[in-house]
């Protein structure tokens, strides 16, 4: 199991530096934060599947509302050029588009649906929100009750039985 860790970590590495150590950016701490929450997540979810195994649901609500949450909040510093363009030094250079009403039309929702330019980027984010995200993160969670985390993670030899 940790030699499969290693190489993934290695393999991240490999993708996230391929430009050298001296170009590393804030795009890859974030690369690196995102995969030890991921671990994390699955590690937590095991533990509270296995106390309570009818849970999955609103386990599964609690997680999506963290990152719906965290987006929320990231998203309004965007808008309010806290981040980008400015300020924090990373993100979009398009910083305080929340005050500017022409760019948030285009920026946010029911906007992004109501152009015929951005339809399809606005429902392939519902797509990506409800279906991919949230569906599949009741899986994962059912499915974390049933199998250690460990297994499910990548490691040789390990044969989930479900």
């Amino acid at each position: 199991m940790w030699l499969s860790a290693g190489l993934a970590l290695a393999g991240v590495g490999v993708l996230e530096l391929a430009d050298g150590l001296g170009a590393a950016g804030w795009g890859d701490l974030w690369s690196v934060l995102q995969a030890v929450g991921f671990g994390t997540s699955f590690f937590l979810t095991e533990r509270l599947m296995a106390r309570e195994p009818g849970m999955a649901l609103p386990i599964t609500a609690a997680q999506c509302a963290v990152s719906a949450a965290f987006a929320g909040l990231w998203a309004v510093a965007d808008g309010s050029g806290l981040i980008g363009g400015g300020g924090l030094g990373f993100g979009g250079g398009e910083g305080a588009w929340l005050f500017d009403e022409t760019k948030r039309a285009s920026y946010a929702l029911p906007g992004l649906l109501a152009s015929e330019q951005f339809r399809p980027v606005a429902l392939a984010v519902a797509w990506t929100g409800l279906v991919t995200t949230a569906g599949n993160r009741i899986g994962e969670t059912v499915a974390l009750g049933r199998v250690a985390s460990a297994e499910a993670a990548v490691s040789p030899g390990a044969a989930p039985q479900l």
